[in-house]
């Protein structure tokens, strides 16, 4: 990688595993998390522009999305959820990135923060409490539906132990969800499911349109993508295209081609 410019190298990492999506999310959320823990008075300005809060989505409706992009962290123990979440992310998120395509997995995934945010806000009406949201926990309920619909009896260790098929874990995760909000109302709970609901019809009806993966000299490329190629090595950056570079190689060639002329050889 020698020759590229820093930006061509970090664009080379997002790209070359086909999970920038998840990439950004994940250093999105590791940031927010650290900063909070450490800086906790400077770090408090972000969740309160980007954090969401069922009583004021009409004043900061673009909560309703910016949400998983925070975490906010108050402890160690916190720390190390946000990094299982991040783990769980790359697990079943970089499966769907890579199956959907980046932009259509990013759709989905802002698509089903959205949809559990307003399902919380229903349900928060409902019961007349304020609830609050940071994080991955909802999306990430959502994600691992969607990668179960579609891998129904894949088999994983979860928590590296116990081997469980995706189906069981999705069924699992639907009893989680409400449950994990008792304290505040099992109802809240039960409409924060809204999320996983999409994400079930969006892995089964909403990407209707299948194909076969495509190949180019043994490399995968992206479904989204037609018949764009992955490159093998990132592009050279524009600032290479150097007028003076490019006179200085003609007065070189010109120079080698004098010097070839006065030896005598012919072509």
């Amino acid at each position: 990688m020698s020759g590229y410019s820093t930006s061509d190298k970090i664009i080379h990492w997002l790209l070359y595993d086909r999970v920038p999506v998840v990439k950004l999310l994940i250093i999105s959320n590791l940031l927010t998390a650290l900063a909070f823990l450490m800086l906790r008075g400077l770090a408090a300005v972000i969740p309160g522009l980007l954090a969401f809060s069922s009583v004021n989505i009409m004043i900061m409706p673009w909560t309703i999305a910016t949400y998983p992009l925070v975490s906010v962290c108050g402890s160690i123990f916190c720390l190390l959820f946000t990094l299982f979440a991040c783990y769980w992310l790359w697990l079943a998120g970089g499966s769907l990135e890579r199956t959907w395509g980046s932009k259509t997995f990013g759709l989905f995934f802002f698509a089903v923060a959205a949809i559990s945010a307003l399902g919380v806000t229903l349900g928060s009406a409902v019961v007349g409490r304020a609830v609050h949201l940071v994080g991955l926990t909802l999306p990430l309920a959502g994600i691992t539906v969607a990668w179960a619909a579609l891998n129904p009896d894949q088999i994983i260790n979860f928590y590296a132990v116990l081997p469980v098929k995706l189906r069981q874990l999705a069924v699992l995760t639907v009893i989680l969800v409400p449950l994990s909000y008792l304290k505040i109302s099992i109802v809240i709970g039960v409409f924060a499911l809204a999320g996983c609901a999409f994400a079930q019809w969006f892995a089964t009806r909403g990407t209707s349109r299948r194909r076969e993966p495509k190949y180019w000299r043994g490399r995968r490329i992206d479904d989204d993508e037609d018949e764009k190629v992955i490159r093998l090595y990132p592009r050279k950056s524009m600032v290479n295209l150097n007028p003076l570079k490019w006179y200085n190689s003609y007065r070189d060639k010109k120079r080698l081609k004098k010097l070839f002329e006065k030896s005598g050889y012919k072509d």
